[in-house]
């Protein structure tokens, strides 16, 4: 009697630790939604925040509508307004209108390819544009290097170009500042992260490489500064702006831009 109660008992725990694992769900391995900005649907779906995607699903934006999603490589893909685009798998997107910005940042595993009418861009470890219309596809870098492939031919772009191919199959290329208006949509859609902990040196080279600044320390006496101050608090909350005119003052530093330039200098007593 004994030994069958004790059987019982093991039969009713393992179906409890079965029933348990079952209802554990499983981890999403798909794309997720950091940020959204007016009109962004999948399907007839709209879009919104915390939403989970899966390879194979379109998004398309109306006017003004504008997205940032994490994919499941790490990478960081931003949406411009009237864009259609389609998830094609976990590292490959089809792009057949408007503009994309794909950041691998340091998080990044496999490369991200992007198909288009025009030809396939395969990353290569950077924060590039992509933009397609009816004339032409337009890839330009910020950061590291892409390949563009097109009716077996492959043209390498590197940071600070931009290369156009036409629907005629013609190829222009030509030098591009890393800041300024042209990025203003993608610059918009920066969402702070998790700094908390983090030195301001720390701080300034996110703010910076996020926008194609250049940081300028005044002297060593503030770059020093920058390494040894600690940033504190939740900072997520803020546009970038918002962000440095925060955390510079208590570090008694203070900035400015001049074309281009981040330039940080202590503040006057």
């Amino acid at each position: 009697t004994a030994g069958l109660a004790a059987a019982a008992t093991l039969v009713l725990l393992v179906t409890l630790r079965i029933l348990l694992f079952d209802a554990t769900p499983a981890p999403h391995d798909g794309w997720t939604v950091e940020r959204v900005d007016g009109d962004v649907r999948r399907g007839a779906l709209t879009l919104r925040a915390g939403d989970h995607i899966d390879g194979g699903d379109e998004l398309r934006t109306g006017a003004g509508g504008r997205a940032t999603l994490s994919l499941p490589t790490g990478h960081s893909l931003r949406i411009d307004q009237r864009t259609d685009v389609r998830l094609a798998g976990p590292d490959r997107l089809d792009l057949t209108a408007g503009a994309v910005y794909v950041d691998s940042g340091s998080a990044a595993t496999d490369p991200v390819t992007i198909r288009t009418p025009y030809g396939d861009i395969e990353e290569v470890g950077t924060q590039f544009e992509v933009q397609v219309d009816a004339r032409a596809l337009r890839v330009r870098l910020r950061e590291g290097e892409v390949v563009v492939r097109r009716d077996g031919t492959r043209h390498r772009v590197g940071a600070g170009q931009e290369l156009e191919v036409g629907a005629d199959g013609g190829v222009r290329r030509a030098p591009i500042e890393l800041f300024g208006d042209p990025w203003s949509w993608v610059d918009g859609l920066v969402t702070m992260p998790d700094l908390d902990g983090e030195s301001a040196r720390f701080f300034l080279d996110w703010m910076a490489r996020q926008h194609g600044w250049r940081i300028v320390f005044l002297d060593s006496a503030t770059a020093t500064i920058a390494d040894r101050t600690t940033v504190s608090g939740d900072l997520r909350g803020l546009t970038p702006d918002e962000a440095l005119r925060t955390v510079l003052p208590t570090c008694g530093l203070h900035h400015r831009l001049e074309d281009g330039d981040l330039v940080v200098e202590r503040e006057a007593h």
